[in-house]
């Protein structure tokens, strides 16, 4: 299919009529008709069935139209960095983030930046872990946090700090929680596909607690909101846990043994550096070691209600960078 013709097809997808559709090109109807009919002819199945003076997709036209939806949406990508480049409007930041992290740590590594380089222009997507990756593939974006980084041999994964699995609800009165004792505690499961949550479901079956939860929640976030309502014990990582606990009536346990998950700059093992870039994931690493500093051990016993929070740890070096591979 040509390009036209893809416009067209999208154009009715949008529309659902051959008039709404023209109206979108700033074509005629007539003009609009030939395009669909010859999109039909080069695609060599119909796109459409009419239907009662409407245009019904086919299951081709289903099918195609996600595809369709990427390529739009990275022509817009397209427009805007030449719309950057004719009016010389500084250098585009594409940061990519996992949701745990982008609403409390990620704009605070980010605030920095964007007062060091005014004319930076920033663009922030907030997506789970393999969508960052295909999107980092795909060179729609410059540079990815996320946990646990997936295998890849495009992508090189650069440790910043390490999160673990901790309780966070109303009036817990401890700084530690055996694993074994969430069986008998209304907490909310994690999605098995959320990297966090397959590490808890792995300790279960390794230990063999059996547990039923009512309630899942499939981001951190989630779980924490339920929790605050007193539905249910959230189970998250110790960032959104430690960020919790700053800003709502919540207390945070660690979950005994240790359920560990590692926090990862991505990016392509082949695109040259960048300065931002490599400031930004510094900033990252910085003020999570700063975050870190604020999860109970447990060891702690610290007096429940409004202890001073303790002094930010000095950022521990981090290991190098490793380039994905995949397994086998």
């Amino acid at each position: 299919m040509r390009i036209r013709s893809i416009e067209i097809f999208h154009a009715v997808m949008q529309c659902g009529t051959v008039k709404g559709a023209a109206d979108m090109l700033h074509i005629t109807q007539p003009a609009a008709t030939r395009l669909l009919q010859q999109a039909e002819r080069q695609a060599g199945f119909p796109l459409f069935q009419r239907v009662k003076g409407r245009l019904v997709p086919t299951r081709e036209a289903r099918a195609l139209y996600p595809e369709v939806e990427q390529l739009y949406v990275r022509l817009d990508g397209i427009r805007q960095l030449v719309d950057n480049l004719a009016h010389g409007q500084g250098d585009m930041l594409r940061v990519a983030c996992v949701p745990s992290l982008a609403q409390d740590w990620l704009p605070k590594a980010l605030a920095p930046l964007m007062q060091r380089h005014p004319r930076l222009r920033l663009s922030v997507r907030t997506l789970h872990s393999r969508q960052i990756v295909d999107s980092l593939v795909l060179r729609e974006t410059d540079i990815g946090f996320a946990f646990d980084a997936p295998e890849h041999p495009a992508l090189l994964a650069e440790p910043l700090a390490q999160a673990r699995l901790v309780c966070v609800g109303p009036r817990l009165g401890r700084s530690q929680l055996p694993l074994a004792e969430l069986a008998t505690l209304p907490v909310i499961d994690l999605d098995a596909s959320d990297p966090l949550g397959r590490r808890l479901h792995h300790a279960r079956e390794l230990h063999d607690i059996q547990w039923a939860p009512r309630m899942l929640a499939h981001s951190h976030h989630a779980a924490i909101a339920l929790a605050r309502e007193g539905i249910g014990l959230a189970l998250v990582d110790s960032f959104t846990g430690s960020a919790a606990r700053a800003t709502l009536p919540l207390e945070m346990a660690v979950v005994e043994p240790e359920i560990p998950v590692t926090v990862n700059a991505m990016r392509l093992h082949d695109a040259p550096g960048s300065a931002l870039v490599r400031h930004l994931v510094d900033a990252m690493g910085r003020v999570l070691a700063t975050a870190a500093s604020l999860t109970p051990q447990p060891a702690d016993h610290a007096q429940r209600g409004a202890a001073a929070a303790p002094a930010p740890a000095s950022p521990a070096p981090r290991p190098a960078a490793r380039r994905n591979r995949t397994p086998g």
